[in-house]
């Protein structure tokens, strides 16, 4: 994926006491511009919901990522 604007990330961090470690980037499977990919996210124990309130021609859509993250 290149650069599509407002098309969106998340960025995944592993915190090791007061550190912390970028892990990942995350991004949408159908990355497209103005997605905004990133906007809401949830955590449930280690899995992802990432939200992209434009993606579906601004319909919406949650992107789940299953740990251990792609």
């Amino acid at each position: 994926p290149g650069g599509e604007v407002d098309a969106g990330a998340a960025f995944v961090f592993e915190r090791s006491g007061t550190s912390w470690t970028f892990r990942q980037k995350l991004v949408a499977s159908d990355h497209q511009a103005a997605n905004r990919f990133g906007t809401a996210l949830a955590l449930d124990g280690a899995d992802l919901l990432v939200g992209a309130p434009g993606a579906l021609s601004t319909r919406g859509a949650g992107y789940v990522f299953v740990a251990p993250f792609p």
